[in-house]
């Protein structure tokens, strides 16, 4: 049986990435706990989000990033940020760089590996700002 049944998932948002859904979790079974989105292709997740967070400094130059204080209220957002980021890597025991089809779609949907670096950090932001918006519009 496949996770997304095992788990009993709910649909997010469909073709969040080009051909990868978003799902939630609403039972725990192994890595993938209740409450926990994933990225899903076809029946079991790609990716499970342990966290997801938008990256708070993703629209400021490098200039103004380089002259933040490291105990300033916005590094320490990009600093919890950046720790989603990393547990996401942990958590999921896998180099996206190595998953070229993931990254192609990424690639697809807007990520570009010149300009915005670690795809992991890109992914984690994209899926949280998708979800933002789509819990905004189920509110309204």
């Amino acid at each position: 049986m496949c996770m997304q049944c095992m788990t009993e998932s709910k649909l997010v948002i469909q073709n969040v990435i080009p051909g990868y859904v978003l799902t939630v979790a609403t039972k725990d079974v192994g890595i993938w706990k209740a409450g926990m989105h994933a990225l899903v292709w076809e029946n079991d997740p790609t990716l499970v989000f342990p966290a997801l967070m938008e990256d708070p400094l993703l629209y400021f130059t490098d200039d103004y990033i380089n002259g933040l204080a490291f105990d300033s209220p916005e590094w320490i957002r990009y600093e919890n940020y950046a720790e989603v980021v990393r547990e996401c890597e942990f958590y999921n025991h896998v180099s996206l760089n190595e998953s070229w089809g993931l990254v192609d779609a990424c690639i697809q949907a807007g990520y570009d590996p010149d300009e915005d670096g670690d795809v992991m950090g890109w992914v984690v932001d994209y899926i949280a700002r998708k979800l933002a918006v789509a819990e905004d519009s189920s509110n309204a």
